[in-house]
């Protein structure tokens, strides 16, 4: 592969990249209610801002009622469990009465909560359903036949009555009181049909409100339902909400949904609140992997198609043998000769027949003891020495004892020695050698 197609590839992956990068996003309306979903029903951007303005703080686990039930921390907290459908059982059920009596609060966000699934006590059930459709509201939107809701919160110290007007897709569940007995409801609703909206939502279903016409009423047509309650279990309190989708970033971020949302959590002073996503359905919760990320994000996702894609064009490309011309390897030269010459030039430039005889001598002396092992250098065993040496190469050991006389008597002499006396030595050394 040449520096031309790598610098194409990688041109083509830059271009690709940058296109993906300032694409528009599209958005998904599917409701996660995950920590780390961005989208307009995920609660990333909700965490974010709750966790930066609750004063008591704010935070998101994944454990389960009895889980928290058993921990040994004695701060009071608040608990909120926030599912589309929560049906307890009876170990959810225990650990939320531990809860309730360690002076802890819940909070149930939940379109299903069935009357049958929680003690009588309790006296009341949630119905309700998560099924937004943006191009249903779009094409009402059209119609000028838009289902909205008109929430109230009454009067409460120090606030006064809030009202405002949604649509009634996000507030379609409400919860039904058996009894009234210690309930209060804090949150209600009215359904009525807005018949002066013109065509103002975007291709995403986002919704831009528009001046209404003057002189125009819009009645109710239903009664008024309950959409969050609080009541007392335990000597604690326990809130309940039937609307999930307003606790999402959408919700967070819309001017008539997020003061509903920090008026109930005003509701708490400063208590920590804990979210917690044990309830949540498995697939409603993004379990984000590397690679998952990477493929939720556009510019890299189409950045990995592109590289895949140019791996299979580099293979296909590259497949085939290529024919190359094969080198011929010359064989390594001996350089021996030449530097058994150079050491030959050095000695005899030097002509110190004592230090080569020393050195042959040793050389000698350790061939044998690695051979034979037989120690030369023992002086005082000189002629057991010469005996052994002579059972193994073959020599008279009369000879073999007087070479080595002959040696020890050269070194241990002052005077310089002849070269006449070190090659007679030095040649019976290597035939003792060649012998063995």
């Amino acid at each position: 592969m040449n520096r031309r197609f790598l610098f194409i590839i990688g041109l083509a992956l830059l271009v690709v990249f940058l296109i993906e990068w300032n694409a528009p996003s599209k958005f998904s309306w599917k409701a996660t209610y995950s920590h780390r979903d961005e989208q307009p029903f995920g609660c990333a951007v909700m965490d974010t801002l709750l966790s930066r303005s609750l004063t008591g703080g704010y935070s998101v686990t994944h454990r389960t009622l009895p889980q928290m039930a058993a921990e040994k921390a004695n701060v009071k907290r608040v608990i909120m469990v926030q599912t589309p459908g929560f049906s307890p059982s009876q170990t959810d059920m225990r650990a939320i009465n531990r809860l309730l009596a360690k002076g802890n609060k819940l909070l149930i966000v939940t379109y299903k909560f069935n009357y049958d699934s929680v003690p009588p006590d309790w006296n009341v059930s949630i119905y309700g359903n998560d099924n937004f459709n943006p191009r249903l509201l779009q094409r009402t939107i059209q119609e000028r036949q838009v289902p909205m809701s008109k929430l109230r919160w009454g009067k409460q110290k120090p606030y006064a009555e809030y009202a405002s007007s949604i649509y009634s897709y996000f507030v379609e569940g409400y919860i039904q009181i058996h009894k009234a007995r210690e309930i209060d409801t804090l949150l209600t609703r009215v359904n009525y049909i807005d018949e002066t909206v013109s065509d103002t939502v975007t291709s995403e279903g986002v919704y831009v409100e528009p001046a209404k016409e003057e002189g125009v009423v819009n009645s109710p047509t239903e009664e008024a339902l309950p959409l969050i309650v609080s009541m007392k279990k335990n000597g604690s309190e326990v809130f309940l909400c039937s609307s999930p989708l307003l606790f999402t970033n959408y919700g967070m971020l819309d001017n008539k949904i997020r003061p509903i949302i920090f008026r109930l959590f005003s509701q708490f002073g400063n208590m920590p609140v804990v979210r917690t996503e044990a309830y949540l359905p498995k697939d409603a919760i993004n379990q984000e992997t590397p690679l998952v990320y990477f493929l939720q994000q556009p510019p890299l996702r189409w950045a990995i198609y592109t590289a895949l894609i140019g791996l299979i064009i580099f293979f296909v490309f590259t497949a085939r043998r290529r024919q190359r011309i094969i080198p011929v390897v010359k064989d390594p030269e001996n350089k021996s000769l030449e530097f058994v010459k150079l050491i030959g030039t050095l000695y005899h430039q030097r002509h110190d027949n004592r230090d080569l005889l020393e050195k042959k001598y040793r050389f000698f002396c350790e061939t044998v003891r690695r051979q034979f092992m037989i120690d030369v250098d023992d002086t005082e065993r000189r002629a057991d020495i010469a005996e052994r040496l002579s059972k193994r190469i073959g020599k008279p050991k009369e000879e073999i004892a007087g070479t080595l006389q002959q040696i020890t008597a050269l070194l241990a002499q002052k005077s310089k020695i002849s070269d006449s006396e070190m090659r007679t030595v030095i040649d019976a050394l290597d035939d003792m050698l060649n012998e063995s």
